[in-house]
């Protein structure tokens, strides 16, 4: 059995596809480095009840050459206590109340790394804490600026970037990913 120097939790909103494929690769990462006292964990910021893990990303694991498994794990005080390291995704979707009682949790010296899109829609919730963070220029920020999901030709990227200069988006529909609908009116 080997000692436990230092706990790792990655959280995100539902905790059934991002946070546990972080968990799943990093355990993998770990392990093919021989780091045994390493622990990693994740939860979400819903309590959904004990669910299987997203069909979607358990397809996606796996095309990877990962097994995702495991259930649902709603975040509590005590996993974010237990925390050495505290991984947030989707930090532009929480709301400056759960911010708080994340805040709260975490004890002294407890590295944070919050991760998010300042481009993205506010929370629900009252606040737009991340953004906030972000504006106020006092904390180490990285922006990733390289995308991934889809081609640069994609109308999806092409009118995400107008929309984030101000300009309005290409309405045409002659792509294959992006396509505009005209609503009726109510009769």
């Amino acid at each position: 059995m080997n000692q436990i120097d230092y706990k790792i939790c990655f959280v995100c909103t539902g905790n059934a596809c991002r946070s546990p494929f972080a968990e799943c690769v990093t355990k993998v990462l770990l392990d093919k480095e021989g780091l045994k006292n390493i622990e990693v964990y994740s939860c979400g910021t819903l309590d959904w009840g004990e669910n299987p893990r997203d069909e979607g990303m358990r397809y996606v694991a796996k095309q990877m050459g990962y097994e995702l498994t495991g259930v649902t794990t709603p975040m509590t005080n005590d996993l974010l206590k237990k925390a050495d390291a505290i991984i947030v995704d989707e930090t532009s979707m929480v709301d400056i109340e759960l911010l708080y009682c994340l805040f709260c949790a975490i004890r002294p010296g407890t590295r944070l790394i919050l991760v998010g899109d300042p481009d993205q829609l506010p929370p629900v919730g009252p606040g737009f804490p991340f953004n906030d963070m972000l504006r106020a220029q006092t904390l180490p920020t990285v922006r990733l600026t390289e995308v991934f999901r889809q081609a640069m030709e994609s109308k999806i990227i092409i009118n995400a970037h107008k929309i984030v200069r101000g300009e309005t988006p290409d309405l045409t529909n002659d792509g294959k990913d992006f396509f505009h609908l005209e609503r009726g009116t109510a009769s």
